[in-house]
């Protein structure tokens, strides 16, 4: 079992909430070739991750509530307002914070697209027998920025995605300014490899980036100038500002 681990961040994200879109049509392969573009094999490395299952560490028997409450750390409560009741654990001063759920890289929220919201738990509205994998997140290095207040809990169903699925990537924009900003002449970008110029406006930007950390490096001509790592969330862009000076 891996802690959870603290740094400082930030991003803007943009939620696209699917209502109802046309259906995905499953891969034809195993479900772990969906899962591999959003990135879920990797994470199961990452410090932030306290619960990562796959299709077939999955019970079809199992309540999600007793595998999160078995990752340890975590607590499920009977559940209010928006959220679900999964909670950081209870100490003495009380329910730890709130988890965030996401379907499919949706922020599933009670009352906007389950109705009932007295009764209906998470064992209700979902069923671990449907799930292609489960993954549970807490603190700021996790893949989304809902780590930055408290944590995600990740849940991956290939069978009810649909066109209307937020990707699950984010981005980079960079950039360079200052009196010597024209002597940045390339950004190559780790570890994808990419390179790109800045554009007339002194901007760089890298896209469609799945959640991790990332280096940037600058260079005017085949000279370094400059090293930054940013961390990627998904649904949002981090921006990294850069003047040069001569």
């Amino acid at each position: 079992m891996r802690p959870c681990r603290s740094m400082t961040g930030w991003t803007l994200a943009v939620i696209a909430v699917s209502c109802g879109g046309l259906p995905h049509e499953p891969s034809a392969g195993p479900a772990t070739a969906w899962l591999a573009s959003k990135g879920f094999a990797e994470r199961a490395a990452w410090s932030s991750a306290i619960l990562h299952l796959s299709r077939e560490e999955i019970p079809d028997t199992a309540r999600i509530s007793d595998l999160l409450r078995a990752a340890g750390g975590l607590d499920v409560l009977a559940p209010e307002g928006e959220g679900w009741g999964v909670h950081e654990a209870t100490s003495s001063q009380g329910p730890g914070c709130e988890l965030s759920v996401r379907l499919n890289g949706n922020d599933s929220k009670r009352h906007a697209r389950f109705g009932a919201r007295r009764l209906l738990t998470i064992d209700a509205a979902f069923r671990a027998k449907d799930l292609d994998g489960l993954e549970v997140h807490l603190g700021p290095e996790g893949p989304t920025r809902d780590g930055l207040e408290c944590g995600v809990v990740l849940l991956w169903a290939e069978a009810k995605a649909d066109s209307l699925d937020p990707q699950f990537v984010g981005g980079i924009v960079a950039t360079v300014s200052g009196e010597a900003a024209d002597t940045v002449t390339s950004v190559v970008l780790e570890p994808t490899g990419e390179r790109r110029t800045p554009d007339a406006r002194g901007r760089i930007e890298f896209d469609t980036l799945l959640p991790g950390l990332y280096h940037l490096t600058f260079f005017s001509r085949d000279e370094v100038l400059y090293h930054r790592s940013v961390r990627v969330y998904a649904f949002g862009e981090r921006e990294v500002l850069l003047e040069v000076s001569r």
